[in-house]
This record gives structure tokens, sequence and C-alpha cells, in this order.
């Protein structure tokens, strides 16, 4: 199993090879110093393939204890992340068992997802590899476990169920999971099951979800049983509305179904519909919204918009009790013009204005009131269509550290011009005097470019 397909010259790969060989033979220092200078150069991904292939016949005749001993020495000692991924792809070339004591060092620095490939990679050519690979995959998030299920090979019942239940669970987009799991897992099989239990249904959805994004990477339009499986989910499906998450997973087959070309997409769309059209949905949303939970909010939220289904008064109210937590409902809110001047009202009351308006800096996020700063940025980006109004919030953008938040001002205002027709100093003199001296004063070009708009316009 490769790395990366490499377009390093060869003199390059000649090159880093002789040094590990001299490194190996010699233990002299100077030799990894001279590899170091290639790496500033060359990236580890590049290298790793073609300088193996070169080393392979040259270690075969040297000391392997002597290799395996130096190459333990840097992994545990460089600060060199190149150097310490070429060296634990080196390390793959031996076949090590699971008790040597380079193959905890490697698992331990696997659990770092910039050298997980290359441990995962490496493993393959141990005794027991793929268990070592599939201990790697169970540590990790990220890349790191991407990568690691992508090289696990699904031998066992335990790893199939690992698979099934937790190997989608992720920190980054669970798409990039979804066909790799539903191939190792036997997705299909498990789906034709008569039944499922609720575990076992809520894995099968999180990996069914992840198949119809692709965005990222192919997923159900190279998944062998694509209709038979989605059929076989929905059906699944009607036996499970329960949570709103459930509900969420049923509108993204519904959603997909509606853009999608495939032969069987009138079914999809028709056992999705059928489930989402249920009567006691309604009811539900509004539950999902009053019980503040962030999850459920979420799920209601988007469900409710992909049905029709007006929950705007019931997201107010929960903004209104804790504006800080829901204020990313505010674009939704702020189309409906009556509840503009309260939710104004409101923030202005609830954030620090004077501490957030700390004056000039060049941070691309603030330091502290981090929650706080997000928050006005969203309140900045609505209030271009309300002339006039949070003139409080934008004098605070208008002064915030955060070059974001100082944008987001000036462009509110360019709003309140282009909504009124007047320049900026027949709209508030205050505001004009404001947006001159920081002109003077303004560290960001795009800001300042910004800013020139409004005193060109006025």
């Amino acid at each position: 199993m490769g790395f990366y397909d490499s377009d390093v010259p060869a003199r390059v790969i000649r090159k880093v090879a002789n040094l590990l060989k001299k490194y190996f033979t010699s233990g002299d220092g100077q030799f990894i110093e001279e590899l170091e200078t290639i790496l500033e150069d060359y990236q580890a991904i590049a290298l790793v393939d073609p300088v193996r292939s070169h080393l392979y016949p040259k270690l075969k005749r040297r000391n392997t204890d002597r290799v395996l001993e130096l190459s333990h020495a840097l992994l545990t000692t460089s600060s060199n992340a190149e150097l310490v991924k070429i060296i634990i792809a080196v390390v793959g070339l031996f076949r090590l068992g699971n008790d040597h004591e380079l193959v905890e060092t490697i698992m331990t620095l696997a659990t770092c997802d910039e050298f997980t490939l290359y441990a995962a990679v490496a493993a393959t050519n141990w005794e027991h590899g793929n268990d070592i690979v599939f201990a790697m995959a169970q540590r990790v998030d990220g890349w790191g476990k991407i990568q690691a299920v992508r090289i696990l090979q699904s031998e066992t019942d335990e790893i199939r169920d690992w698979l099934l239940h937790e190997g989608c669970m992720n920190n980054i987009m669970s798409a990039y999971l979804g066909l790799e799991c539903a191939v190792k897992c036997d997705l299909i099989s498990i789906l034709r099951q008569g039944a499922l239990d609720s575990k076992t249904f809520d894995s099968v959805s999180t990996i069914i979800v992840a198949l119809l994004d692709e965005g990222p990477v192919s997923g159900i339009s190279e998944y062998e049983y694509a209709e038979e499986a989605l059929m076989l989910y929905l059906a699944h499906a009607e036996q499970h509305a329960k949570t709103m998450e459930y509900l969420w997973n049923i509108t993204q087959v519904y959603a997909w179904a509606q853009y999608t070309e495939v032969e069987f997409r009138d079914a999809a769309l028709a056992s999705s519909e059928r489930i989402l059209k249920r009567d006691e949905w309604d009811s539900k949303l509004i539950d999902a919204v009053r019980t503040r939970d962030a999850k459920d909010m979420h799920h209601a939220y988007y469900v409710a918009s992909q049905l029709n289904i007006d929950l705007s008064d019931e997201i107010f109210l929960a903004v209104k009790e804790e504006p800080l937590k829901h204020y990313g409902y505010l674009s939704v809110l702020f189309q409906d013009a009556d509840k503009v001047t309260e939710l104004i009202s409101l923030y202005e009351a609830t954030l620090p204005l004077e501490e957030m308006a700390e004056g000039m800096g060049d941070y691309l996020f603030s330091k502290k009131l981090a929650d706080e700063h997000y928050c006005l940025d969203v309140l900045l980006q609505e209030l271009g269509a309300y002339p006039c109004q949070g003139v409080a919030l934008i004098m605070t953008g208008l002064n915030s550290p955060v070059i974001r938040s100082r944008n987001l001002a000036g462009r509110a205002l360019l709003g309140w011009m282009d909504v009124l027709k007047l320049p900026l100093g027949e709209i508030s003199s205050e505001l004009f005097a404001e947006v001159q001296r920081i002109d003077k004063i303004e560290v960001d070009d795009s800001v300042k470019e910004t800013i020139t708009g409004i005193l060109q316009s006025s």
C-alpha cells in the first residue's frame, strides 16, 4: 500500500535514501541534519514511496536491530514532523511483532492525525497489522480516522460492528467515510434484516446520510446496492419515528431525492414524503424548540424549513430567553420586520458593548468575549436592511478590534445608504464623523476599502 504518486526529482530521492542509509550505518547525526535541510523543500508524503523502494534492498543487508534502534531514537526525540513521517514509513519495511517497543511508539504517534496515515500504512506490513490499524482507528478522530478506516480491512465481526456503529462518527464530515463503512460493515445485509433495534437504526441512518452527501467524495452513486439500501432504509424508518434527529435524516433523503436523476427517485420521494407528511410532526417540531436543546432546535428548524412550517414565534421566545445561546437564528428572525426593533433592543441591552468596542486592532478573532463578538457579527449582517436602527451596535462594530466586525459595520452603513439613497452624512452625522475618524487610523486594507466607499458616496 502506497502513499502518493511522487514527482520529486530522482536525484532528490537518491540523496534522501543515501542519507538514511549512511545514518543507519554510522548513527552519525550529521546525515539527519542534511536530510532535514532537504525536507525544508519537499514534503514527506511525496518522498516516502520512492525512498522506501530505493532503501528496501539496501536495508535488508543491514543489521535490522541497529536500524530499528536508531529509528526508535529518532521517533522519540525528533521535533521535525516530516522526518518522523519518513522514519515511520521506513519502519514499515520491517515485519514487526505487535509486542515490539517500536509498535507502541508508533501507535502513540498515530493518535496525532498528522502521523496516522504513515502509521497505518506501516502497520499493514506487521504481524497482526490489521488489528493494529483497528486499534489506531478507535483512538483517533478527524483526518486520522478517515485514513485509518480507509486502510482497515473488515476481517472480523468486531471490526464490522465497530464500522457500523462508530466508523462514520467523526469531527470531520461523515461523508468521507460513508461509502467505506457501507461496504466494509456489509450495510446491505443489515438492512435486509426483518427489523432493526433503535441503536442499529440510528447507526444505519448515519451511514445512509453520509452516502447521500457526495459533495466531498463519492457516496451513494458508487454504492453497489444503492436502490435496495435506500428503499429498505425508508421501510425501516416507518417504524422508528421518534426523535428530531430521525426526522432530520428523513429530510436528507427527501432533499436528495428531489434533485437526483436515479431511476428510483420517485419511489424514494414518495416513501420519504409519506413519513414527513404525518400530522404529528407539527406539534413535535414545536415541542423540540421548547426543549431549548441546541441539537433538537437545529434539527427542528431545518425540518420545518423543508416542510414550510413556521417556527419563528417559538424561536423568538427562545432567543429572548437566552440571546447569547440562540443568536444563530437571528438571520431568520430578522426577516420579520415586526420583530426587529425588539431584537435590536434586546441585544443592545445584553451585549457588553463598551467592553467590546476596544478600538482599532488587526485580530481575525476576538481574544475574549468570543460568543459576544460572533453574535455582534450576525446582527451587523442584518442591520444593513434596517436604516437608522441599531446605531449602538454599528458603533461598537466600527470600534471592534476584530477586522471582520469593522467590515460588517461598514457594509451595514452602505446598506443604509443604498436603501435610503442618501449619503451617510445626511443619515447620521454621528456615524459619519466616526467613519471619518476611523478612516485616518484603519490598519486593514479590506476595511479601508469599505470605509473609502462610504466616504466617496457621501
